[in-house]
């Protein structure tokens, strides 16, 4: 499967606005499900924790859909 066309620039874009409102933002690319996993322990543990604080993720990636009966 290959690259999603245009997913680096969102990201920057999505990125840059974040940061201009305040936010503290981490980028995970190609990220393992180990790496997204222990992104999230950490931003419970830290930011999350804190009252007040929100956290956004925006995920882009290939999905799967499984068939069904009626498909």
């Amino acid at each position: 499967i290959g690259d999603l066309p245009g997913v680096r620039r969102d990201v920057r874009l999505i990125e840059e606005t974040l940061k201009a409102h305040g936010f503290q933002t981490t980028v995970l690319a190609n990220a393992t499900k180990r790496d997204f996993e222990s992104a999230l322990i950490r931003l419970r543990k830290g930011p999350g924790s804190k009252s007040g604080n929100r956290i956004v993720v925006y995920y882009a990636g290939h999905g799967y859909s499984e068939p069904t009966p009626n498909s």
